[in-house]
């Protein structure tokens, strides 16, 4: 993260909302993608934008705090775009970040030329059924919760949560895997963060569900990328893939944490597809 930092600063974006951080990283006229984070942790895509950046035109966004809902974020994050002149982005999305990009597709069907998702599910699965069912009536006492436990404590709860993440990976990679955790739980403010994270889930899990015809704007052009033994069930990740028309779907070993810990194989796989889905 030093390393990285060093190399890439954060600019401010500011809008009639609010204000928020970006990261926009290669060549101005290279085919631009736009990154989607899983829990809020922008810097799970360190290794991505390092891997990318010689080829293409990446956006990294530390979502903005006060929008409250997934369509509030995506405006946003639209709005820096267009002022960055990114037009027909690919959008790629990991985790939560996936149902993110599919919203992205939703609301934007005209600006976005290929869609790659990463160990996410669609709101047609057992996970978001779940979420609306258990969760959602009872919001107000999860919020009061979050608010009340301590920082430490979370970090805690975090860390431990790690190890029904990791799922065939090496000692070294779940040593790498804990130690991510540990530093993105210190990062100033993340309980705030994490608990954004979990009221737009909230806001998503919600919304109508996706159809095969919606994806129709990008069909051919979607990449679907499911770890070999994810925290979701095979049932859900069956689901978004019978969803998606003409995806190309590949499995990679171990489990939802794989997308830091198997980073390059991911990548492999990114390079193998990009060149093939740019819609000319």
């Amino acid at each position: 993260m030093r390393e990285f930092n060093r190399t890439h600063q954060y600019r401010v974006f500011e809008t009639q909302n609010g204000t928020f951080r970006y990261i926009i990283s290669g060549d101005k006229e290279a085919p631009p993608i736009i990154l989607f984070n899983g829990l809020e942790i922008q810097e799970t895509w360190i290794r991505y934008v390092k891997g990318l950046e010689k080829s293409y035109r990446i956006l990294l966004v530390e979502y903005p705090l006060y929008v409250k809902t997934t369509d509030e974020l995506l405006t946003e994050i639209h709005a820096l775009a267009q002022r960055l002149g990114i037009v027909s982005p690919t959008v790629m999305g990991y985790s939560d970040g996936g149902l993110h990009a599919q919203f992205w597709l939703r609301k934007y069907p005209d600006d976005i030329s290929a869609l790659i998702l990463i160990s996410t599910l669609t709101l047609d699965s057992q996970y978001c059924e779940d979420i609306v069912t258990k969760e959602l009536p009872h919001k107000r006492r999860y919020r009061t919760l979050f608010r009340c436990i301590p920082s430490a404590l979370m970090k805690k709860a975090l860390v431990s949560k790690a190890a029904s993440y990791f799922n065939g990976e090496t000692e070294q990679e779940q040593r790498d895997g804990i130690s991510y955790l540990e530093t993105m739980a210190l990062v100033p403010d993340y309980k705030r963060k994490f608990i954004h994270s979990v009221e737009l889930l909230w806001d998503g899990a919600a919304q109508d569900k996706f159809t095969t015809r919606e994806f129709g704007p990008v069909k051919g052009h979607i990449l679907l990328l499911q770890p070999s033994k994810d925290i979701f069930t095979s049932e859900d990740q069956k689901k978004l893939a019978d969803l998606l028309p003409d995806a190309m779907v590949r499995t990679i070993r171990g489990g939802h944490l794989s997308v830091i810990m198997c980073a390059e194989e991911y990548i492999n796989e990114i390079r193998k597809f990009l060149p093939i889905s740019r819609i000319q």
